[in-house]
């Protein structure tokens, strides 16, 4: 996602999918030198809540080893249906924290909004709000979230048991103020930074980078990054499987994850 405007070449990029080298994973918690630990927790519905006593019980599907490879193809318009086939990104079953193969250190100086509390599962909208921010953007995450993301539901059964829901590439499943909600993806986010950003900016999502294109590329110009992982970077799992509604598609959520923005490097990590 890139938004320039003006003197500054400025830009966010919305990253889908699991990068196949380190990535610090928060909840849109700002990633600093000093190694910072993720701070807020990316929920499921409240019947499934995710929690390190549950994670167990929890995902006892089969984890993924495969390296990610997401290639969805961007979706504007609201409403319409992706392949099948490319619901489901394969997620790498570890990932590490190489050292930087770039510059020793670069850290942006991007405003810390807390989710905790607010916005439990809103991290996506929290980690563009920071980066709008960070661009000069005056917009706070209730205008982001109230006014600007389109929102759907969560998954649900019908009387024969077959499980239903919307397509989390074309809406926020749930709600972000909640702890039930769920979660989208980045062309969700694209979607509702072009709604008001204006013509002086540029939104893109991005496939493939690996961190250190990312940092190379973006952070060491000032350009922060959205990027779509897992908590605490923990091992992926695919979770449910449902029905996209009014469809005969399904899509497949990956868990536990999690937006985070990337904001810098050190000799230690991202």
């Amino acid at each position: 996602m890139n938004f320039k405007c003006g003197k500054k070449k400025n830009a966010i990029i919305i990253i889908i999918g699991i990068v196949t080298v380190a990535i610090c994973i928060t909840a849109a918690v700002l990633v600093s030198r000093a190694k910072k630990k993720a701070a807020a927790a990316q929920f499921v519905p409240e019947t499934e809540t995710y929690s390190e006593e549950s994670e167990e019980a929890l995902f006892g599907e089969e984890t993924v080893s495969e390296t990610a490879s997401e290639t969805a193809p961007i979706v504007k318009p609201v409403g319409t249906t992706a392949p099948v086939e490319r619901a489901a990104p394969a997620i790498p079953k570890k990932l590490t924290q190489p050292k930087p193969s770039i510059t020793p250190t670069k850290l942006l100086n991007v405003p810390f909004i807390d989710q905790r509390k607010k916005y439990p599962t809103g991290c996506e909208s929290i980690s563009a709000v920071m980066a709008l921010q960070y661009l000069g953007i005056s917009i706070s995450p209730e205008t982001f979230i109230d006014n600007y993301l389109d929102k759907g539901r969560t998954p649900y059964s019908d009387e024969s048991g077959n499980l239903f829901g919307d397509d989390p590439r074309k809406v926020f499943l749930g709600d972000p103020y909640s702890k039930n909600g769920w979660g989208c993806w980045a062309p969700v986010i694209e979607n509702a930074v072009n709604k008001f950003i204006g013509k002086n900016y540029t939104v893109k999502t991005i496939y493939g980078s690996s961190i250190d294109e990312l940092c190379s590329k973006y952070i060491d110009n000032d350009i922060p990054v959205l990027v779509w992982a897992t908590q605490n970077m923990a091992p992926a799992r695919r979770y449910k499987t449902w029905y996209i509604t009014g469809t005969s598609d399904q899509f497949t959520w990956i868990t536990p994850m999690h937006c985070l923005l990337l904001v810098g490097y050190d000799d230690s990590g991202y």
